[in-house]
């Protein structure tokens, strides 16, 4: 009976293991032929026993073995194959049989075998092992069902007699049963794609490097999927394009997803994209793995080669405001979803303070004055880039011991999945206190930054200079071993450049550096003016790269018209600070890397793409944008993929899902600006509630650089927190509707909050104690809603960041001292007043009531002091924040309540005032950006109802559908408040447009000012 061989259930396949009469002494003959380079170099077939026909000089290059004729066999009721050379098999070494048949192969069997032989004595051994490695000695046979898996493993690792010696392996294909009547086939495609495929691995060092690029692909599915690993099979293959780690292949048959790349990256990649694109899963940074399928869909063979050489990860700032407290476990998981997600070429600064303590103790410093000069666990990233030294130090010994042991870990992983990490190098950077022991070197103090003491440069053309960076680079290398990318900055925001020569600065620094690794390369950041072109001047192309930061707001490519010859990177700033809010410019992330590709004098250099934020773990879209773009050269259309998003994050399509993401698409992450313009605000929306709240100066933002202003209509928000939630009775299942459910509603009410503000501001300036009163109970209630709301997730709790940091001490001062540094950063930034306070604000359930509720308080009674007439002192922000930071109350670390009910609690009780918002508008440049047709649209943005086309010549005409109608009117750019002003055919003012968030226009009636609108007048 003819069988096929299709399924992935492995422990439904039964082998049998059949011993043919063959003497030792023609075992031992065919061992003699074998030759030392390994299987994986020459696996052959062996022609005196498999038969007339067989090409005996098939050498099978990368492990692919293919039979190329089904008719020759020497049995009447079965094919026999001998592999030569299976060489000295070590612990867990198998041979892998691939039973595929792809491309118009053929292959139906009635079962298999495999015989394993010792040429030491001519006894036969037998080991069959499944892919999910279960071991019998007794199995009986069992045909090839339908049913059964089409992948088996010969383990050879049970047999100690066959360490030292090359062993053949007998491997028998039944294609006839026991009367001589052929019930199978066995085919090769037209195009030579095999029927069967046989891979392996012996002790060289060819098939070890190829089996641990399986081998360690494998381990990240199996950590990330469990048992569906089983149904994926890897395999390894060279030269599928010009960088191993960013090109794959795979295709999926008969409930198999099969997988090839170079690389252990490339072959998580691959996977990635297929279980994203085929079978609407993802690989979630935040919630892990979503919508895993229950079986796999067919996909023909795909290629996918990433148009770019680097795919970077991480900016200095992301290992404080993100990963100070991560252990291994969690560095784990980060890893496992860079290789998932095609990340090759990530920042790893874990540990470097102990490369400088190490450094400096051969320069004159003992190990306490070394450490004294390194800052505290939360502030390396700014002591790395020669910011400020000391700040929230000094470290405990038992962190930088265990900062180096992970370190170690982190390497380890990142080179064994084919990452090539970055480390610190080293550009000239010294403490302050460094020209007390050296006082004839060429040092130059640095100044301050944002307040703080910068370290001093030396001279990097100093003969000193070479001493330290011959150290800094042996002491690396000891630690963390050798890399080929070194990162460092000079003049990092600031400093001071004169009398520099930053052409032989730069090459006395990238000088050192060869001399330490003729091969390294030196990554700079673009970032602000950096580099300059004078300091380019003194670098080496080949040995540089620039990471240019920011490019979805600066446009670096285009101002400076990319960086010359010198290769660089793309890189997106989806976050600053950490701080919590929706945002993320999805058009941008599409569109603009494609367009600089395509620039023929910019495109040629750009290298990379890549994400450096300073806060990773929040807008999951994003993230999967941007992974998507690493193997894409255009543009997706965004309408279809995020119908695939929505999809992959909760598997299925709900209508009003796809309305939600709409809206948000429209809104918080749209390219937000004036019409024709994608400029915008770069940073997340901050919130009103993490801010110091104040009168005057106006309160512009959170944080010092950052703004309160939205660029998009905030009702839209809550339309969409209100759309998600009537998904609950189809999505509740999924974490991940569960986590943006919660995300999104937080937005909504942190938007309002700034209404209320601005209600209360009003009410003090008009001395109306009434309004005053309302809106500030109001406030506080909304912000409690808000703690009590994020309380219903892990991602949202001050308390685990505080648990995080105290579980590096090794007792209760080491576990106090932790936990200062992690309540300044993310509250005062530093250790007295300055102006970096709330930069790192979070929107945390604990940082709400417990610590942004305090300052509010303090103003609401400052403001009723106004009111009533008195003249009180401003609140002593400062005095609370500073006696927080030492406060040891806890705060739950563990989530509680069910996100569902708590939104709709919250909607219950605010829905009604989150819509009753006026929508922002803003000044028009000039007459251009009203230019053009406007279409108004029903409240699903579906159906156009009217279209205003805006002529250059000051003509407006109106087509009105419901009307069915054409209007027109005459209009004007007014430059006193940039409005466009209508007239009728009298001469009449009869309305006033205003551009609002996202391409919208609002009108008014007359000149009172921009009207509030309802969402369905959105321009979509």
């Amino acid at each position: 009976m003819k069988m096929r061989v299709v399924s992935v259930l492995l422990v439904q396949m039964g082998l049998l293991a059949l011993f043919a009469g063959v003497s030792a002494e023609q075992l031992a003959a065919w061992s003699a032929e074998s030759l030392s380079g390994g299987f994986s170099v020459h696996p052959r077939w062996n022609v005196s026993v498999a038969g007339p026909g067989v090409d005996a000089s098939n050498s099978f290059a990368q492990l692919d073995g293919r039979l190329t004729n089904t008719t020759y066999y020497s049995h009447p009721h079965f094919m026999t194959y001998y592999l030569q050379n299976t060489g000295q098999m070590q612990e867990d070494r198998y041979i892998q049989v691939f039973l595929a048949p792809r491309n118009g192969a053929e292959l139906a069997l009635g079962s298999i075998s495999f015989n394993v032989y010792s040429s030491r004595n001519g006894a036969k051994k037998a080991a069959v092992r499944f892919s999910a490695d279960q071991f019998s000695a007794n199995l009986v046979e069992v045909n090839l069902l339908p049913s059964t898996h089409n992948c088996v493993r010969i383990g050879l690792e049970d047999f100690p007699e066959m360490n030292s010696i090359s062993q053949p392996v007998e491997f028998r294909l039944y294609l006839w049963d026991s009367q001589g009547a052929q019930v199978g086939v066995l085919k090769d495609a037209p195009d030579r794609t095999p029927a069967i495929e046989i891979c392996g691995t012996v002790n060289n060092t060819e098939s070890l490097q190829t089996n641990d690029v399986v081998r360690a692909a494998k381990a990240v599915l199996e950590r990330n999927f469990g048992s569906f690993a089983d149904r994926v099979l890897l395999k390894w293959k060279e030269g599928i394009g010009p960088n191993s780690s960013t090109a794959f292949q795979f295709e999926s048959t008969n409930g198999v997803l099969t997988v090839w790349g170079e690389t252990s990256l490339a072959l998580c990649s691959g996977v990635s994209w297929y279980l994203k694109h085929y079978a609407n899963s993802q690989v979630c940074r935040i919630t892990g793995v979503n919508n895993l399928p229950d079986s796999l869909p067919d996909a023909s063979f795909e290629e996918h080669v990433s148009p770019y050489h680097y795919v970077s990860m991480y900016n200095y700032c992301t290992f404080g405001y993100s990963m100070p407290w991560w252990d291994w476990s969690r560095w784990e998981q980060e890893i496992d979803w860079m290789a998932l997600n095609g990340v090759n070429h990530p920042l790893a600064m874990v540990g470097a303070e102990a490369v400088w303590i190490h450094t400096l103790e051969q320069f004159g410093y003992t190990h306490d004055e070394a450490k004294e000069y390194v800052c505290g666990p939360a502030h390396l990233p700014w002591f790395l880039m020669g910011n400020l030294e000391e700040v929230g130090g000094p470290l405990p010994e038992s962190w930088i011991n265990q900062r180096i042991e992970l370190q170690k870990k982190i390497i380890e992983r990142m080179h064994e999945l084919g990452m090539s990490p970055v480390l610190q190098g080293y550009v000239g950077l010294v403490p302050t206190t460094f020209s007390e022991r050296y006082p004839d070197a060429p040092i130059t103090h640095q100044g301050q930054w944002f307040g703080m003491e910068r370290p001093s440069v030396l001279d990097p053309r100093s003969e000193l200079f070479k001493e330290i960076a011959a150290v800094w680079y042996e002491e690396s290398e000891k630690l963390f071993g050798s890399v080929k990318y070194y990162a460092g900055d000079l003049f990092h925001e600031g400093g001071i450049r004169k009398g520099a020569d930053l052409k032989k600065y730069a090459e006395a620094i990238q000088g050192a550096m060869l001399a330490a690794n003729p091969d390294s390369v030196w990554e700079l950041q673009g970032w602000g003016n950096n580099p300059s072109g004078y300091l380019l001047e003194g670098c080496d192309p080949s040995h540089t790269l620039i990471v240019s930061l920011g490019e979805d707001y600066f446009r670096n490519w285009e101002k400076r018209k990319g960086f010359g010859e010198f290769p660089w990177v793309w890189t997106y700033i989806l976050n600053y600070g950490g701080n919590v809010g929706l945002h993320g410019r999805l058009d941008w992330i599409a569109e603009e890397p494609p367009l600089v590709l395509e620039n023929e004098n910019v495109g040629k250099f750009l290298k990379g793409i890549g994400q450096t934020s300073e806060g990773t773990l929040c807008n999951p879209v994003v993230n999967d944008l941007l992974s998507d773009m690493v193997w894409r050269k255009t543009a997706p259309d965004m309408a279809n993929w995020l119908d695939g998003y929505i999809c992959r994050r909760y598997g299925q399509i709900l209508p009003a899902a796809q309305k939600a993401w709409k809206l948000l698409y429209h809104s918080s992450y749209g390219s937000y600006g004036q019409q024709g313009n994608r400029e915008g605000n770069r940073r997340t929306p901050e919130s009103i509630f993490c801010a110091r709240p104040r009168l005057s100066p106006p309160l512009r933002g959170a944080s010092l650089p950052g703004r309160l202003r939205r660029y998009y209509d905030v009702r839209m928000t809550a339309q969409a927190a209100r759309l998600l939630y009537e998904c609950s009775d189809r999505y509740s299942h999924s974490d991940a509707y569960r986590y943006d459910l919660v995300d999104v509603t937080r937005q909504a009410l942190c938007d309002f909050a700034l209404t209320l503000f601005g209600d209360m501001s009003r009410a003090i300036d008009e001395k109306n104690d009434v309004e005053f009163e309302k809106n500030s109970g109001l406030f506080l209630e909304l912000l409690s809603d808000q703690d009590r709301l994020l309380k219903t997730r892990d991602e949202f709790l001050l308390g685990r960041w505080i648990d995080d940091a105290r579980s590096w001490g090794k007792d209760s001062r080491e576990q106090d001292f932790f936990e200062y540094n992690a309540r300044m950063l993310v509250t005062t930034w530093y250790p007295f007043k300055g102006i970096l306070n709330d930069y790192s604000h979070r929107e945390w359930s604990g940082l709400l009531d417990g610590f942004y509720r305090k300052r509010w308080e303090l103003f609401q009674s400052w403001g009723a002091a106004k009111i009533r007439g008195e003249n009180p002192p401003d609140p002593d922000y400062v005095a609370l924040e500073l006696g927080w930071l030492k406060g040891r109350e806890t705060y739950p670390s563990v989530a509680s309540g069910d996100e569902v009910q708590e939104v709709g609690r919250i909607l219950d009780r605010w829905e009604t005032l989150l819509m009753d918002v006026p929508q922002p508008f803003y000044r028009a440049r000039s007459s251009n950006d009203f230019c053009g047709a406007w279409y108004y649209r029903d409240k699903t943005g579906e159906r156009s109802l009217y279209c205003a086309d805006f002529q250059p010549d000051g003509m407006l005409v109106v087509h009105a559908e419901e009307l069915g109608s054409v209007q027109k009117f005459k209009w004007k750019y007014e430059e006193e408040d940039g409005s466009a002003v209508v007239y009728d055919n009298e001469g009449q003012e009869v309305e006033r447009c205003y551009l609002g968030g996202h391409n919208t226009l609002l009108f008014s009636v007359a000149s009172k000012g921009p009207a509030t609108q309802k969402a369905e007048d959105q321009r979509w």
